[in-house]
């Protein structure tokens, strides 16, 4: 099977229904990502997302696998494409022994282009400023071969917000990142897409990141981003391991391994991630950042947590439509307002340790 022709198939399918890839994954369900990733020929759907994908556009699966519709005349093609999958059981049993003299070879060469790729892949950026008028806090940016994850943080300010806007400056031009009416920007972008960030420049614009902030009072306060590097995957051997843990909350949510969420979430680039059958909630993990992230959603509203173990912090942001309307962070058994009267909802935090215990469970 050519995982190009069948990515191209599904772009052509998926555009005769109108669809978004958000659309798709959530049909499906799984994340856009992971549709994304089949449409560009960087993976291919399993059996179970086949026949989903037959039901949801009304192609055979040997259709989709052509990467092509068929008629009545091609079935000796499907038969061919049928042994190509499979493989011919007698040729395998030929082909043992010699495939057994070259795995030892294969995997030495694995192991090289595992270590050239993946060395000093991941880099991990946290940002704390304290500025003459205001303070950001919780701070993170995370940058890998296949994904950026950004967050500006909280800012503390005693100022009404309107709007942010993050670029980057070159050649004395700005050059914008993103502008948001809200009071935080959390982003996540992914390589071949630069919806966001230029991956050719990533380690110029880390350098060279500003965020222009508006009030209320038509004043524009500008800050240079200064994010200092925390972690980077440059050692050969990684002697420490970080679990997440939530013991000061509440007796109830005991400390939290990574290693069971390795075994529960699903992995995609540096990222676990973990759906329930409607979409309606994921969960987002990012160890070598040692962040974890839940996304909910109800009608036209949106709900974020994000749950920091370094400072044992969790930040909830509730969106209706584009607007933020809700946002806290909760430390040391405390509830502290992101924004001007904001609503201290326990249950937003019980929910959260709730639902991932239940995961884990």
């Amino acid at each position: 099977m050519e995982k190009d022709k069948l990515g191209k198939f599904l772009i052509e399918l998926r555009k005769e229904k109108n669809l978004t890839q958000y659309d798709l994954a959530d049909m499906i369900p799984i994340s856009r990502e992971a549709v994304s990733k089949w449409e560009r020929g960087k993976t291919k759907p399993n059996k179970a997302s086949l026949e989903r994908l037959s039901d949801i556009f009304n192609v055979s699966v040997e259709e989709l696998l052509l990467g092509k519709r068929l008629n009545k005349n091609k079935r000796q093609e499907i038969r061919k494409l049928t042994l190509e999958l499979y493989g011919n059981k007698i040729f395998l049993q030929r082909m043992l022994k010699i495939l057994l003299m070259v795995v030892i070879v294969i995997l030495l060469l694995f192991l090289i282009y595992y270590f050239v790729t993946s060395y000093n892949s991941i880099r991990v950026y946290t940002l704390n400023d304290n500025q003459n008028t205001l303070t950001i806090t919780d701070g993170i940016f995370v940058v890998t071969k296949e994904n950026i994850y950004f967050d500006l943080g909280n800012i503390q300010t005693d100022k009404t917000i309107i709007n942010l806007k993050l670029y980057y400056k070159e050649n004395k031009k700005d050059h914008l990142i993103f502008s948001t009416d809200d009071s935080t920007i959390n982003l996540y972008d992914y390589y071949g897409y630069n919806a966001y960030f230029d991956y050719t420049k990533i380690d110029y614009i880390i350098n060279n990141l500003y965020l222009d902030i508006s009030y209320d009072n038509n004043e524009i306060e500008t800050i240079k981003l200064d994010y200092v590097k925390d972690f980077s995957n440059n050692q050969i051997f990684n002697e420490t391991e970080h679990n997440i843990s939530s013991d000061d909350y509440n007796d109830d949510y005991s400390s939290i391994d990574a290693s069971i969420i390795k075994n529960v979430f699903e992995y995609q680039d540096g990222v676990y991630t973990y759906s329930n059958q409607d979409g309606s909630l994921t969960f987002l993990y990012i160890e070598e950042a040692n962040l974890l992230n839940l996304i909910s959603k109800e009608e036209n509203k949106l709900f974020e947590w994000h749950y920091y173990p370094s400072s044992d912090t969790l930040e909830y942001n509730e969106y209706q439509g584009q607007n933020l309307i809700n946002s806290f962070h909760y430390s040391n058994n405390d509830i502290i307002c992101n924004i001007d009267n904001c609503l201290k909802d326990t249950e937003k935090v019980n929910y959260f340790y709730d639902n991932l215990n239940q995961i884990l469970e």
